[in-house]
């Protein structure tokens, strides 16, 4: 009789935080939780926006380096009030989990156009000492994106060769 190895349970990395206050943008939350000591412990953010109004949707996800740092951030962060008008902010596990998850969810729902638009584009951060990029064609290297399996559907009108320029 075989025993059938079991499949890791997915890491738990990935934070939705809801109820921010309309003042918030993001570079206001990533600013905060820097201050709150989580500079460097996260690789990606996004902060929706209303395309129509230009606004922020009120939520935002964080995917951070380990599943021990996702786990403290909603403990602390669970009602920290970002703005004095407002009320405290609402953490929890968001349904898509991890870095790369995030990523392909967000490339395959969006139109390539959209990931051209830098308002409402998620920011990657590729090492904790690096600055925040934008989630777009243009400022990542095609690498990037193979490593990601999304190569074809976000490059196909950019040559690869000149996306490796970049790095």
């Amino acid at each position: 009789e075989q025993a059938v190895a079991a499949a890791a349970p997915a890491q738990r990395t990935t934070v939705a935080i809801s109820r921010l206050p309309p003042s918030c943008s993001q570079p206001t939350l990533v600013a905060a939780m820097n201050a709150a000591g989580y500079g460097g412990h996260f690789d990606f953010v996004y902060f929706p926006h209303d395309f129509a109004t230009r606004k922020p949707k009120g939520y935002a996800f964080v995917n951070f380096r380990s599943e021990d740092l996702a786990t403290t951030f909603r403990e602390r962060f669970q009602g920290v009030v970002l703005a004095p008008d407002s009320t405290g902010v609402v953490t929890k596990l968001a349904d898509v989990q991890g870095f790369s998850g995030n990523i392909r969810a967000f490339v395959k729902k969006k139109q390539r156009k959209h990931i051209r638009q830098a308002l409402s584009v998620p920011t990657v951060y590729l090492t904790p000492e690096a600055p925040g990029i934008p989630l777009s064609v243009e400022n990542l290297p095609a690498s990037f994106w193979r490593e990601l399996g999304l190569e074809s559907f976000v490059l196909g009108a950019k040559d690869s060769t000149d996306a490796d320029a970049c790095s």
